[in-house]
């Protein structure tokens, strides 16, 4: 996703290297959290700051190549930064600015690579018992703490990996794609994974046969983080005392509905402060959905915007006929459903879609394809 023709301070080679190290640094903190957590050293909110540095070198280098809709958007999450203290959207969004005018496939192999590496090094805790396993009801969640966590590590390499391959998929990569995740699946018993990866095994085979930049099916996958978004709500409020779909999805209709509706700390259109789950419920309940998480923290002004540019990007790139990227970010928001990944980058890289869709909007940009 490369801007071009626009002047920058720094050459190409280095700008790759910074974009490298700021893809370390974003995975390097989402395992910190797992790493190092019950430690004294503050290691999540140092990356964090390293990251902040890394992303505004880049963004500064180029600052001629954003319109007037990035600015916007950076102001008003500004805003609701001041009115809220909430770190995790505004984040999430200088990164995806600091990324967006890089290439997203070497962005994806230095994100696949470095996954890897911290996958490997975690598991090799685990071997050692430095970060033993816990079962739970029988599932093993390799020393994470959780098998969902497990999972979902695994799965950011896996999706990633399908993006990468996707346009020369061979034999031997659909044999990794299918044996892997049934290896892990073995140990972790993680429904909501594995049905999303048989669904984006499904869905990668069938981009195969269809154009995705006619009207059908251009308006069919627009919508969808639409429907993922509104199926997520009609579920709390719907069904948050449905027995049958509680053990199914291991009581998160009860879950969202109970901070969604809460007295003193609902739903609100700016949201909370990012600790606001340790207030609210004590000890805290879980809130695995990307879609209600960022409801509840963000608000609901951030969280419509989130939807409607992630929909304007999906429309955008079925123009261009990026199936890829189209899977790539139809396996996250699908995932999403189930496990709170939106705004994290370590967990969803294509946070970048955000900025891309702003690109768009900009009248003079020109976004060459992949």
């Amino acid at each position: 996703m490369n801007i071009l023709n626009k002047k920058q301070l720094l050459d190409k080679d280095k700008v790759n290297v910074i974009g490298s190290i700021l893809v370390f640094l974003i995975v390097a903190k989402y395992y910190s959290n797992m790493l190092f957590i019950g430690t004294s050293i503050p290691v999540a909110k140092i990356l964090m700051a390293l990251s902040g540095v890394f992303a505004l070198i880049l963004i500064v280098n180029d600052i001629k190549k954003y319109n007037v809709f990035h600015l916007l958007i950076l102001g008003l999450l500004g805003i609701q930064f001041v009115l809220t203290k909430n770190k995790s959207i505004i984040y999430a969004y200088i990164l995806a600015l600091a990324l967006v005018n890089l290439d997203m496939k070497k962005i994806i192999k230095t994100y696949i690579i470095t996954n890897i590496i911290f996958f490997v090094i975690y598991l090799t805790l685990n071997v050692f018992n430095i970060k033993p396993t816990e079962f739970v009801h029988d599932r093993n969640d390799f020393g994470f703490g959780n098998p969902n966590g497990a999972f979902i590590s695994f799965f950011t390499i896996w999706v990633s990996y399908l993006y990468l391959k996707f346009d020369d998929l061979k034999k031997k990569d659909i044999g990794l794609l299918i044996l892997f995740p049934i290896v892990v699946y073995s140990q972790t018993n993680t429904r909501t994974g594995f049905l999303t990866i048989a669904g984006a095994m499904i869905l990668a085979f069938a981009l195969e046969k269809i154009d995705v930049r006619k009207k059908t099916f251009k308006w069919f996958f627009t919508l969808i983080p639409g429907l993922l978004a509104s199926l997520s709500l009609i579920v709390a409020y719907g069904f948050y005392n449905s027995d049958k779909l509680n053990r199914w999805l291991s009581h998160r209709p009860l879950y969202w509905y109970r901070y969604l509706v809460n007295k003193e700390y609902g739903l609100n259109l700016i949201g909370y402060n990012d600790n606001i789950r340790d207030i609210v419920f004590t000890p805290r309940l879980p809130l695995d959905s990307g879609y209600i998480l960022t409801l509840y923290n963000s608000g609901i002004i951030v969280f419509l915007l989130i939807i409607l540019l992630y929909s304007y990007a999906i429309y955008q790139l079925c123009k261009e006929g990026k199936k890829a990227e189209i899977t790539l970010i139809l396996c996250i928001l699908a995932y999403a459903f189930a496990e709170s990944i939106i705004l994290d980058l370590g967990t969803n890289i294509t946070f970048i879609f955000i900025a891309y869709a702003l690109c768009k909007l900009g009248k003079k940009k020109q976004i060459n394809d992949r």
